[in-house]
């Protein structure tokens, strides 16, 4: 199962790639989304019912 020293920079690369792919996923998109076409949460509420 180790692969050495040939496989450390492709494992790397392939981490960042994962974490820049989760922000810009999670945080980006979602942000951006929300700027373009105006969504306000300002008088959001959460319903009680959607748990039931």
């Amino acid at each position: 199962m180790s692969g050495g020293e040939m496989w450390e920079g492709m494992a790397v690369s392939i981490m960042v790639g994962l974490l820049f792919g989760t922000v810009i996923t999670l945080l980006f998109i979602p942000s951006f989304y929300s700027i373009l076409y105006r969504v306000s949460y300002k008088e959001y509420s959460f319903n009680e019912e959607l748990l039931d």
